[in-house]
């Protein structure tokens, strides 16, 4: 293993910032929208690699082999997920997606991946309480290469009730992307006006409705123009 490395876009320079500060060890370096925070010391990746034994769940094989070069008996971890764990808060950071359903007008939390083995036996379950998370299986294309994407994901906002135990989750457990915890901490505003989606348009409480909505999606992302509800806010 010649290097350990995380890289994420420029917004979220504070996650790596905090793995960083936890392990002690590692730097930084940030190329227009994306950063890398990268370990290549020996003695350092090996200090590392028996910090996370036991508790890799994703990037398995390559950990395996990570330990036969240190000679470290690999511990397998637990992959059903204790309540507020903040195993949870860091996929959020690093693989989860926080964004707003107009036509279900809720806030969604879901987390997306490859479908392997290892992610195929992640259990969310008892994480949030009160919320039992969706799983779906899903098959995308890729219509350049014409080839066939496995992937899971998990949604953990199926129904409404379940945005107040995402926001409650969050404050015990926080994450570390600035623009994830921004969205989540929304939660509690939105949950006291999204009636007021059903105003007329131009009333009152339409453009307090349409106000929250248009500062929730255009925090930190510039593709917000590309919403085709915006059309039928009052701004």
């Amino acid at each position: 293993m010649k290097s350990i490395r995380l890289k994420m876009h420029s917004r979220d320079i504070e996650v790596l910032k905090r793995v960083r500060n936890i392990l002690g060890c590692g730097s930084i370096k940030s190329y227009s929208l994306m950063s890398l925070y990268s370990i290549s010391k020996k003695v350092e990746m090996q200090k590392v690699v028996e910090l996370l034994n036991g508790h890799i769940r994703l990037k398995v094989p390559n950990f395996v082999e990570a330990c036969k070069g240190y000679k470290i008996e690999f511990k397998e971890a637990n992959y059903n997920i204790v309540e507020n764990s903040p195993y949870l808060s860091g996929l959020i950071d690093t693989d989860g997606s926080v964004y707003f359903d107009y036509s279900g007008n809720k806030i969604m939390l879901a987390l997306e991946f490859q479908k392997i083995i290892y992610t195929e036996k992640l259990n969310f379950d008892k994480t949030i309480c009160g919320v039992y998370p969706k799983v779906y299986k899903l098959i995308k294309h890729n219509q350049t290469k014409e080839k066939e994407f496995y992937s899971i994901r998990f949604v953990f906002c199926p129904k409404v009730s379940s945005m107040v135990h995402v926001y409650n989750f969050i404050m015990k457990s926080r994450n570390y992307s600035d623009f994830k915890f921004y969205r989540i901490t929304q939660i509690k505003n939105f949950i006291e006006i999204r009636n007021f989606k059903n105003s007329p348009k131009g009333s009152e409480e339409h453009r307090i409705y349409s106000k929250w909505v248009f500062n929730f999606i255009t925090h930190l992302d510039p593709g917000y123009t590309k919403k085709s509800y915006l059309k039928n806010l009052t701004l």
